[in-house]
């Protein structure tokens, strides 16, 4: 299996200097943007294809996932993120088309580390709400819709006023799912996921 993967994470911070003294992150009114694009590749290199496996394997997905927080109180922020994901595998009859759209509230709570403002623990956790809908050979083949959980829980170090870099631990898990097809409507598999994340940011 041959896969490339490019995430790219863009952010706009705008810094206002003054005479008076920085101001730390985590504090009432401050906004903190964020947003990830990841395009992949994946193909099967294979001699057979059982019932168009292979085929169908072999395909490409792009994914824009935008959010924004902002501090309502001290160190406590609220916001979301909006996704979608655009998948789309083989050729002719065994071509598969699916689009993903996700909403997911997010509320974190930012814990300075020691006397200095250069490190911090920011916790995350998001109620994660998607649907997709699906199409093979061209023909609708359902819709398919999940409710879950994230934990998002990393260690922030403030590199220079106004940006952040950090590494965590992301737990996700689904509470349940349903697939729809033809008006007939089954539960759906649940997952549970565990990763190691990575994070570049900044606040104004």
């Amino acid at each position: 299996m041959h896969r490339v993967r490019i995430v790219a994470l863009l952010f706009i911070i705008l810094a206002v200097s003054g005479g008076a003294s920085a101001q730390e992150f985590g504090e009432q009114g401050q906004v903190v943007p964020s947003g990830s694009i990841a395009f992949s590749h994946q193909k099967v290199q294979s001699g057979a294809s059982y019932y168009g496996w292979a085929a169908m394997a072999a395909g490409t997905s792009f994914t824009f996932a935008p959010g924004v927080l902002a501090f309502a109180a001290p160190n406590l922020a609220i916001g979301g993120e909006l996704m979608f994901t655009l998948n789309g595998a083989g050729t002719g009859e065994y071509s598969t088309t699916t689009a993903w759209f996700g909403l997911a509230p997010t509320v974190g709570y930012h814990i300075r580390l020691g006397s200095s403002s250069s490190f911090g623990w920011f916790p995350k956790y998001k109620l994660v709400f998607e649907f997709m809908g699906s199409s093979v050979g061209g023909e609708a083949s359902g819709t398919y819709s999940t409710f879950g959980m994230e934990f998002d829980m990393p260690l922030l170090f403030h590199v220079v006023p106004h940006m952040f870099i950090g590494f965590g631990p992301n737990i996700a898990f689904d509470l349940a799912s349903n697939y729809s097809y033809q008006g007939d409507s089954t539960p759906g598999n649940t997952s549970f996921a565990f990763q190691m994340r990575t994070v570049i940011g900044g606040w104004f």
